[in-house]
């Protein structure tokens, strides 16, 4: 059986390239090296993705911009910016909401989505080349907590009208109260996921400064941060509270007995317990596979851990005044 063993990584012909290039993870200046390592941080990368020069086009004709001396499309007359270049090619090659949400809000947030639940192939096809802007990645974090928010409402909406509905009431004042208290029952789920999310993010922030020789940019964390706990957490939590709340009606309006209540009531927190595992498993997929930090796991783990005790403490605190 013979092993393919992968080509090496050929440095670029620098007299082509006009943009600077920097290490991905630490900004080391790697312009004019050969070796495809940082001397700084002992990143690895290939040199096709560092400087990837016969993949440039043009954002108005799709040109290919390799070998042009000047800033200008010689097939539209367009103006580019190398640096601009550079940055439309690899948005292009991930079709998530920190690139698309201009042009395809929905589509690239459900895309986005899709991709967090599958953290292997996420952190595999996000370039850390590609340093997020920041903006994007909160809004879409935003429109995540939005998504809580209307799941766990429109679930007590369905719930309580139905009740309602079987016992003949149907006042106006009635049905205005429904909606007041779901949609205040969802902001409050939706206001706690948000604050313990931000725990979460302000210790994860200084890890950036003890990962050494590495020193990560915080753009990188934050979007682990927002894939790996906000976009999967959020809907996890938000179909698991829809689950129990759904089974706490059961007993009511069906007149199931308390034992087979309790019985799917331990099937569903088995069930998040398992599918809510991915939330270390993708902060680790993150830190190792994206930032190639080796102790990923102690990372994730020790995050989550103090984030929850922090939050623990101060709902305690919350609810004794």
């Amino acid at each position: 059986m013979l092993l393919r063993m992968k080509s090496p990584s050929l440095p670029p012909d620098w007299s082509k390239v006009h943009f600077p290039v920097e290490c991905a993870r630490c900004g080391h200046d790697l312009f004019g090296r050969d070796e495809p390592t940082c001397p700084a941080c002992q990143l690895e990368f290939d040199w096709s993705d560092a400087v990837p020069l016969d993949q440039l086009k043009c954002n108005e004709c799709g040109y290919a911009l390799m070998g042009l001396t000047e800033q200008r499309c010689p097939e539209c007359g367009a103006a580019f910016t190398w640096e601009d270049a550079v940055a439309n090619h690899r948005r292009r090659a991930a079709p998530l909401f920190e690139n698309r949400w201009r042009e395809a809000f929905l589509r690239s947030w459900f895309t986005s989505l899709w991709w967090a639940v599958r953290p292997h192939r996420l952190w595999r096809d996000v370039s850390v080349r590609d340093t997020p802007s920041m903006a994007p990645l909160f809004i879409m974090v935003a429109v995540s907590l939005l998504a809580m928010c209307l799941l766990v409402s429109g679930q007590l909406i369905c719930q309580w009208s139905f009740t309602s509905w079987t016992r003949g009431i149907i006042v106006p004042e009635y049905w205005a109260q429904i909606l007041t208290r779901a949609f205040s029952h969802g902001a409050q789920v939706a206001i706690y996921a948000g604050f313990w999310e931000c725990l979460v993010l302000l210790l994860m922030l200084p890890h950036g400064q003890f990962i050494q020789p590495v020193s990560p940019r915080k753009a990188h964390i934050v979007r682990i941060w927002a894939y790996s706990v906000c976009m999967y957490g959020n809907i996890c939590f938000a179909i698991v509270s829809v689950l129990m709340e759904t089974i706490n009606g059961m007993q009511h309006l069906l007149g199931i007995s308390q034992d087979a209540q309790y019985a799917a009531s331990v099937a569903v927190l088995i069930t998040w317990a398992i599918s809510y595992s991915l939330v270390p498993f993708g902060m680790h997929r993150g830190f190792r596979q994206y930032l190639r930090v080796s102790y990923s796991w102690a990372i994730a783990l020790a995050t989550l851990f103090l984030s929850f005790v922090v939050f623990s403490a101060i709902m305690g605190l919350i609810s004794r005044l």
